[in-house]
């Protein structure tokens, strides 16, 4: 397991999967394509990227924090130009108490 800023990740071939659960989504939408970039390059061939987003169309503020939401369509059209085949998005509910009505979007990639 490796921590740092997901903005800094700088490897070529190292990993078979990527996990950025609920991370990127406080990156404006070019700094979510440049580290999706850095995860793709990072990825050995066949390699499995899974992000997730708050869903939605808009992009908001919340006490102080950003957040960069995305539908299904709205993140492929993002990396439509990667090399990354796409597996698979879904919707899943918040569980947290109070945030019943918020909803997520799941998405797994494949590098090429």
């Amino acid at each position: 397991v490796i921590v740092e800023d997901m903005k800094d990740l700088d490897y070529k071939d190292k990993f078979i999967g990527i996990w950025a659960c609920a991370s990127l989504l406080h990156l404006t939408e070019d700094e979510v394509l440049e580290t999706i970039k850095r995860c793709h390059r990072a990825l050995k061939k066949d390699g499995v990227l899974y992000v997730s987003f708050k869903y939605g169309e808009k992009n908001y503020e919340k006490d102080g924090r950003s957040f960069t939401c995305f539908t299904r369509d709205k993140i492929l059209n993002l990396i439509e130009s990667l090399d990354f085949y796409y597996k698979a998005t879904f919707e899943t509910g918040d569980v947290r108490p109070g945030r019943e009505n918020e909803k997520w979007l799941n998405v797994i990639l494949k590098k090429g």
